[in-house]
């Protein structure tokens, strides 16, 4: 990196380069490789050698022109190959060594065995020239990037050397204003020697000044504290009529919760009562209704069997009365027949009268039977309907009781509602009215302390004022 004002590097790097080429040099595993192939060659006996061609590519790298010479150098790779003429050079050494090799052909049938040795060493030496010249083909292939990245670091190394140009001319505005602060400051101490020098010498009357001050102060201090004295005793007075007050306050609320808890314990034993004459009253009804419905169907059941005396006593009635039209007519016949029938048939007439009239007795009788019936039927069931209605009665009072039992049930919880609800706000005005029994006590605490505190300070005060 260098500035953009540096004509000299500006120049050097725009200027005009010429490439340079040169020949890769011969690696010693691909050497090492061709020397095990003649060998191998002289030891089967070859009559003659193939043509051996290798490709090969110099490998070169160009310097970009106007690039540092600096901080950049051309990057060339070696790549692992021959050239033609070094192929052909190497193809007349191995007919060389071909051509000894058949001189000595029975020295290396003697040394088969070691020729084969050195052919599989040829055979590892070739697979590691294989791998060099791999890794040859990928360094060739990363030249580019490593280009790149050395121009990135060329511009880098530019933008440093800017900054640098930049940071030697900030740092003589720096040195300047240094200066011109340090001038600055000396000025301003100068100023204040001279302003310490003015309180130095006003020092004494300022202390005087200071005293006279202190003094006045002292005083007003002392009168101020008297002040708030007084005001501290007038507050505590105060205070303490306001505690006495939310003392009393308190103990007519306590005394009115206590009445309020009685109230309510009086309405809920109220609401006891009531409740157990609404079941009493309630039981009451039940029987009631039940000795009515017995009463009814003892009623119903007589009046059925006053019913059927009825029936009885009006068949009795009816046989009766037809015995006695049959009579009549009998009779009839008897006096319609007296002068035209014979004696015997007026006798059987009267005779058939006579029978008749026994029947007529005896069907009499039965009246007078059914009679009787009916007449008991008729006590039975008077006294039937005479227990139906007092039973009536009966459940109509039970039925009045029950409703006055209800109303006053309803009343006990009305009463017990309120006596609830008065006890609560009763116990709710206590715990306020404690609330402000504790506030008053505290502040009136707070002032004692406060007047104690002044009257304290006041006495060191004139203390202190006596001393001076």
């Amino acid at each position: 990196m260098f500035s953009k004002n540096n004509k000299k590097m500006i120049a050097e790097r725009s200027a005009k380069r010429t490439l340079k080429y040169g020949l890769v040099k011969l690696n010693v595993g691909l050497a090492s490789v061709l020397l095990a192939t003649g060998l191998t060659f002289a030891g089967g006996q070859a009559a003659s050698a193939d043509t051996v061609t290798t490709n090969t590519e110099a490998q070169t790298t160009e310097v970009a022109p106007g690039q540092n010479d600096a901080t950049t150098e051309a990057t060339q790779t070696e790549n692992q190959g021959l050239t033609k003429e070094t192929a052909t050079e190497s193809l007349k050494d191995d007919k060389a060594t071909q051509d000894k090799a058949q001189g000595e052909v029975t020295e290396a049938t003697k040394n088969v065995e070691d020729a084969t040795t050195v052919r599989n060493d040829a055979k590892d030496v070739e697979a590691s020239a294989q791998k060099d010249l791999d890794a040859s083909l990928q360094a060739k292939k990363d030249i580019p990037a490593a280009t790149d990245k050395v121009k990135e670091d060329s511009a880098a190394l530019d933008n440093a050397r800017d900054d640098v140009d930049k940071a030697q001319d900030n740092t003589e505005v720096a040195r300047e204003a240094e200066n011109t602060a340090v001038a600055n400051e000396n000025a301003a101490q100068e100023k204040v020697d001279a302003q310490q020098k003015t309180v130095d010498d006003l020092k004494p009357a300022a202390d005087q000044a200071t005293a006279a001050q202190n003094t006045a102060k002292a005083a007003d201090d002392i009168v101020s504290d008297q002040a708030a004295i007084q005001k501290d005793t007038e507050d505590e007075a105060n205070l303490q009529q306001v505690v006495k007050e939310a003392q009393t306050t308190v103990n007519n609320l306590v005394e009115t919760a206590r009445q309020a808890a009685e109230t309510e314990t009086q309405a809920v034993d109220a609401l006891k009562k009531a409740k157990e004459a609404e079941a009493a009253a309630q039981t009451n009804v039940g029987a009631a209704q039940t000795a009515l419905k017995d009463a009814t169907a003892q009623a119903d059941k007589d009046k059925a069997a006053l019913e059927e005396a009825q029936k009885a006593g009006d068949a009795a009635r009816a046989t009766v009365k037809g015995w006695e039209n049959k009579i009549a007519q009998w009779q009839q016949f008897l006096v319609d027949e007296k002068d035209t029938s014979s004696s015997e048939h007026l006798n059987n007439l009267k005779k058939g009268i006579a029978a008749m009239k026994v029947r007529l007795g005896q069907a009499q009788d039965a009246v007078a039977e059914a009679q009787k019936a009916i007449d008991s039927a008729l006590d039975v069931y008077g006294a039937s309907r005479a227990k139906q209605t007092k039973a009536e009665e009966t459940l109509t009072k039970a039925n009045a009781a029950l409703a006055i039992a209800k109303m006053s049930t309803a009343a006990a919880q009305t009463k017990e509602k309120a006596a609830a609800k008065s006890n609560a706000e009763a116990q709710a005005a206590l715990e306020a009215g404690k609330a402000a029994l504790e506030k008053s006590q505290a502040e009136l605490a707070s002032v004692q302390d406060k007047l104690a505190a002044d009257k304290d300070k006041l006495a060191a005060e004139i203390k202190l004022s006596t001393m001076t």
